[in-house]
């Protein structure tokens, strides 16, 4: 057996092998970059309804998801960061946090798409968004309600009750009177027979 033979039958033999593993690592990098368009479309979809669960959930995802060594995931990252200080920071001028909170999920989203290789400027990210003001008006409402209801049950508030006069009342009135007097009536007959 000459050394080619060798070379042949080792290629033979390594080379499902190889093939196997570079299979592997495409899929595991596809799965990696999926799980990454997931959270990335999510957020870029819910980015005017900023308390929808699902965008929450995405949220908390990123440091996984963009857990790596390349600069442009630890930028994500990074952002990801500074936007959560943010966003637990109880002691920020409260006229001035909601500005700046949209302003760090810009930054955020702007590092995230460009780690994903998409070429979206900062203007767009936050300009360009739909949320119909019927919307806003049915969460307004489905606070107010929810507040009025959990003021009601601990006892903060009270239910009004208004009581109004009718002519139901009236003609329930003179049906007991008119009641009243056949009973009398009754009595002084049973009272005479005796």
């Amino acid at each position: 057996m000459t050394l080619s033979d060798y070379l042949m039958i080792g290629a033979v033999i390594l080379a499902p092998l190889i093939a196997v593993q570079v299979s592997q690592y495409l899929q595991h990098r596809q799965s990696i970059r999926n799980e990454r368009l997931k959270i990335f479309k999510t957020l870029m979809s819910t980015r005017a309804t900023n308390l929808e669960s699902s965008h929450v959930e995405a949220l908390n995802m990123i440091d996984v998801a963009f857990y790596s060594k390349k600069s442009k995931d630890r930028n994500v990252v990074s952002s990801w960061r500074i936007y959560l200080d943010h966003l637990n920071d109880l002691n920020y001028p409260k006229e001035n946090w909601e500005p700046r909170r949209k302003e760090l999920f810009v930054d955020l989203m702007h590092d995230m798409a460009s780690s994903l290789g998409y070429d979206f400027d900062k203007s767009q990210i936050k300009n360009t968004s739909y949320y119909p003001g019927g919307h806003g008006e049915l969460a307004g409402d489905q606070f107010l309600l929810r507040k009025g209801v959990l003021a009601l049950l601990e006892g903060k508030i009270s239910l009004p009750v208004k009581i109004s006069d009718t002519g139901a009342s009236e003609a329930s009135a003179s049906h007991v009177s008119n009641q009243s007097q056949e009973s009398v009536l009754d009595q002084e007959s049973v009272a005479s027979n005796a």
